[in-house]
């Protein structure tokens, strides 16, 4: 009789940031590639569509138009949430301090991080979400381009955000972390239907 041989567990290796950007000015990766770091790992970002890219630029624009001088708005940029994590959310309202810094922006500094969904709703919600949430971000939106939703997520705790609301298209989202930022729902998610 032979004896079986058990499986080998494989130890993951995790990059860290560092390593993630010195892979990128080193040409060892593409710096124009669409990655980003999670949890160690260099994810492939999804190719960016029409209602994807038109929605981040309505966002934009009414973040700037809402906010002025009073935050840093960074689109589809990194930020820094830990040793090992850097994701690019399709928005951010950030710290105005941070626009003279020369280093990415810092969990504290994030007022407010905003993901577009068309395809990758279900990486948003439970990869990214609980990412941000661990890290402490203060407020996330998720624009779900399929239910003409956003759904606001705030107040992190261990983990996870202890306030969830979902708008629809008549509603007016107010931010929890900057109650000066008050957008009607139809002013983003408006000529985003899909087209056969």
């Amino acid at each position: 009789m032979t004896a079986e041989l058990a499986v080998p567990s494989l130890e993951r290796y995790r990059f860290s940031i560092q390593e993630f950007e010195c892979m990128a000015t080193r040409g060892v990766i593409d710096p124009d590639a669409r990655l980003e770091l999670i949890d160690g790992d260099i994810i492939k970002m999804s190719p960016i569509g029409w209602r994807h890219a038109l929605c981040v630029d309505k966002l934009t624009a009414l973040l700037l138009l809402a906010l002025h001088t009073r935050a840093h708005i960074r689109i589809q940029n990194p930020i820094a949430l830990s040793e090992h994590d850097e994701p690019q959310p399709d928005a951010a309202v950030l710290d105005p301090a941070i626009a003279q810094q020369r280093r990415q922006p810092l969990p504290d500094e994030v007022w407010l991080a905003i993901e577009v969904a068309d395809s990758t709703l279900a990486r948003d919600k439970h990869i990214k979400l609980p990412l941000y949430a661990r890290a402490g971000i203060r407020e996330v939106w998720i624009v779900d381009l399929d239910t003409n939703t956003i759904a606001q997520y705030s107040d992190p705790f261990s983990g996870a955000y202890r306030t969830a609301t979902t708008y629809s298209q008549n509603d007016t989202i107010v931010s929890a972390t900057l109650p000066e930022l008050q957008l009607q729902v139809a002013d983003i998610l408006r000529d985003l239907a899909p087209t056969d």
